[in-house]
Formats: structure tokens, C-alpha cells, sequence
């Protein structure tokens, strides 16, 4: 019978951990900030994110990841993003809030 117990807790544990895991992935996602805004200024000129990939000689993939904030371009790609949009550099960056 103990043996059964032990089995027992085990499973609840493994449960929680599981319970644990997608809340800890919840709570990240919701803390997913905004970095850039070239999604709103490629809507803004009119671009799309293909004609910009092509520009930059990277993949559609890319540039939706950098559009979507689940990645970032580089300090040369974000240079070469604000003058295919002809916008400076600051204004695709979101500005920092401080937290208070």
C-alpha cells in the first residue's frame, strides 16, 4: 500500500508541474511587450511585409517575427528597415514606460 501512495503523490505532482508549466507560459505571454512598430508603419505606407523582406534579402518569416514582436532585427536591419520606410530609426521603436 505504500507503494500505491507514493505513486499516487507522484501523479499529483507531475499534475501541478504540468498546471505550473502552462501558467508560467500563460504569464510570459502576457508579458510579451511591443519593441517595434513596423508593423504600423509598413500598414502606414502602404507597404507589405513581403516587399520589405525582399528589400532586405530576408524571409517573409522574418519580418512577420519582427512585425508580430516575437523577435527582434538587428541594430543594421533596423537601419535599413527606417529607410525603406522612410522613417528614423527612434520612430519604430516604442518607447520605454517606466514602471511606476
Amino acid at each position: 500500500m505504500p507503494f500505491l501512495f507514493n505513486l499516487l503523490n507522484l501523479r499529483d505532482i507531475f499534475k501541478r508541474g504540468a498546471i505550473f508549466s502552462v501558467a508560467y507560459i500563460y504569464d510570459m505571454e502576457q508579458e510579451k511587450r511591443a519593441y517595434n512598430r513596423i508593423k504600423a508603419f509598413l500598414a502606414l505606407k502602404g507597404k507589405r511585409g513581403k516587399e520589405l523582406a525582399e528589400h532586405l534579402d530576408v524571409s517573409v518569416q522574418t519580418v512577420s517575427k519582427w512585425c508580430t514582436n516575437y523577435s527582434q532585427p538587428s541594430i543594421a536591419e533596423l537601419y535599413a528597415v527606417a529607410e525603406f520606410l522612410g522613417v528614423e530609426v527612434c520612430e519604430l521603436l516604442e518607447p520605454v514606460r517606466s514602471r511606476q
